[in-house]
Order: C-alpha cells, then sequence, then structure tokens
C-alpha cells in the first residue's frame, strides 16, 4: 500500500490564473498480480473537494503494456457544495505504453 500527499500547496494554474485547490490530497491503493494480469484499486481525497476511487486492470502484451482503468470522481457534500468539480464525473480510460 502507498500512501501520497500532494506537493503543490494547492495551487493549480499558471502565474495569472492560480486556483486554491487544498493542500491536502491523499491517497491508499493496493494491487496483486493474477498471473494473467495485475488488478489494482486506490481510493484518493481532495480534503473538502473530491473523492476519487480508480479500479485498474493492467496486463503487458507483445512488448506493450496495456492498462484499462475506471476511474469514479465524487464530489463532496450536499451537492458538491465547495467542490471545484462542476459535477460528479465517471471515467473509463485505455492507456497503451511501449518502450524503445
Amino acid at each position: 500500500m502507498v500512501y501520497t500527499v500532494n506537493d503543490t500547496d494547492g495551487a493549480k494554474g499558471s502565474v495569472t490564473t492560480n486556483k486554491d485547490i487544498g493542500a491536502e490530497y491523499q491517497e491508499i491503493n493496493a494491487s496483486y498480480n493474477f498471473g494473467f494480469a495485475t488488478a489494482g484499486i486506490s481510493y484518493g481525497e481532495n480534503k473538502n473537494d473530491v473523492d476519487v476511487t480508480t479500479v485498474k486492470l493492467s496486463k503487458s502484451f507483445m512488448n506493450a503494456d496495456f492498462a484499462l482503468s475506471y476511474i469514479d470522481a465524487q464530489r463532496k457534500g450536499a451537492a458538491g457544495a465547495g467542490s471545484n468539480l462542476d459535477k460528479d464525473r465517471e471515467y473509463l480510460t485505455l492507456g497503451v505504453s511501449k518502450t524503445f
């Protein structure tokens, strides 16, 4: 398991459009190699803003790395009051990488 804390001091954006996102992001995750593929799950929290849950399946095949992820981002609080996310979001991503 891994514990991660954001190191941006709560700022994101350009020099003229900095936006306070809160300095406290923490994440915990775990993974397990099933042989045919590696599965992982993580839960991240941006304090008083967004909770993010990710389920990931990865596999190396023909010298390439494939990763399929489902990401669920939920605003905190009643109807997301105070959240920087305009609505709850769900994503399905497929990534492929190869190193030469």
